[in-house]
C-alpha cells in the first residue's frame, strides 16, 4: 500500500519521517511516525502539512483508483478541471488546502468524523 510520506519538522525536536493517517474533527491532522524511531501518533496543526504535495499525491490515487485515506475517498467523480487545479505547479499549500476543503463542503469528499485513537504496540 502506498502512503503519503514526508519529513515533519517540529520545533525543538529532530525531524521525523511521517505518513498521513487522517483528518480530525478538531481541525488537526493525524500522522504516524515511520522512521524507525520511537513509534508515535502525532496530531498536528494543518499548518505543518505540505498540502500542495498531498494534493498531487491524492490526484494520482484518484486517477488510478488506488487505496486512498478514508477522509479523501471520493464520494463521486471529481471534475477534471479541479484535478488540473490541484496539479498546477503555481498552487500554494494554502490554495491546495482550500480546494480540498471546498471538495469536502461540496460533497465530493466525506465529512470528517471522530475516530478512536489507534493503539501503538
Amino acid at each position: 500500500m502506498n502512503h503519503f510520506l514526508f519529513t515533519l519538522h517540529l520545533p525543538a525536536q529532530n525531524p521525523r519521517q511521517v505518513r498521513f493517517r487522517d483528518l480530525l474533527p478538531e481541525g488537526l491532522v493525524r500522522l504516524e511516525a515511520c522512521d524507525g524511531g520511537k513509534p508515535a501518533i502525532l496530531d498536528v496543526s494543518p499548518a505543518l502539512i505540505p498540502w500542495r504535495s498531498l494534493a498531487h499525491y491524492l490526484v494520482q490515487l484518484w486517477k488510478g483508483s488506488r487505496h486512498t485515506p478514508f477522509c479523501f475517498v471520493a464520494k463521486r467523480r471529481i471534475p477534471d478541471e479541479v484535478l488540473d487545479v490541484l496539479l498546477n505547479p503555481q498552487l500554494t499549500d494554502a490554495q491546495a488546502q482550500e480546494v480540498l476543503r471546498s471538495l469536502r463542503k461540496s460533497g465530493f469528499l466525506p465529512a470528517i468524523v471522530a475516530r478512536k485513537s489507534p493503539k501503538i504496540r
